[in-house]
């Protein structure tokens, strides 16, 4: 796929990017609003719906995405208004993000309730041409049958519970060299049974070193069935 001309930054793809959307600290947060602790978020990162959180999930669990902003720009564009003028609009995405392979994508994560209701069919259509013609970029909207797609968010929900810090980089080392042994296909249970780590009690070292090495894109799990020792284990 082409990359976009434009540069990340001018999009408030950067480190340090503040969110454009409304300011929390000039009233109070509703319970379903709360900070993600991200390590990919290259500012801070609010989510103000608990499917914006679980969207974050899956940005934060998936190796192809690099690294995201929340709420990063305010996009200028034209829709027309119930006279059938065009007038100028704004709207403040949910996230843009940097693909591994050099891709900003622009993302919303919306209910699928309110993507059906009137106002936005008839602004989602700009909205994404705004995008394809300003900027070069891809606009996704992404409801709750994509986001909350079981097992797959549990899944990543259990690989994000194994992060850093506290790397055990004898374990990572132990794993990588029983991955060298293997065709290209195993499991994690005969990863781990190969492995033969000693691990305190509660936990287990090895499957925690298959999640970290999985995150960081050095090994695909299956996450179409929830995580067992029959999991796929692809280099």
């Amino acid at each position: 796929m082409k990359r976009p001309s434009i540069h990340p930054s001018k999009l408030g793809i950067h480190a340090g990017a503040q969110p454009c959307g409304p300011d929390w600290s000039r009233g109070s947060r509703q319970c379903w609003q709360g900070t993600f602790a991200s390590g990919k978020a290259l500012g801070p990162s609010p989510f103000r719906s608990f499917l914006e959180r679980d969207c974050q999930t899956l940005l934060e669990a998936n190796p192809a995405i690099t690294a995201y902003s929340v709420e990063p720009h305010v996009l200028k564009y034209s829709a027309p208004n119930a006279a059938g003028d065009f007038e100028a609009r704004t709207y403040v995405p949910d996230f843009g993000l940097i693909t591994a392979d050099g891709q900003i994508l622009i993302v919303d994560a919306k209910a699928e309730a309110l993507r059906q209701m009137a106002g936005w069919t008839r602004r989602e259509p700009h909205i994404r041409e705004a995008y394809a013609i300003q900027h070069g970029v891809r606009f996704l909207v992404l409801t709750e049958a994509a986001i909350r797609k079981r097992p797959r968010l549990a899944n990543c929900e259990e690989m994000l519970a194994h992060r850093e810090p506290g790397t055990d980089l004898a374990a990572l080392t132990t794993i990588r060299d029983v991955l060298a042994t293997v065709e290209q296909s195993s499991t994690i249970g005969a990863l781990t049974a190969a492995a033969s780590l000693v691990s305190p009690p509660g936990q287990d070292r090895a499957f925690t070193a298959i999640m970290r090495l999985a995150l960081r894109g050095e090994i695909k799990l299956d996450l179409s069935r929830p995580f067992s020792p029959t999991t796929s284990v692809r280099r």
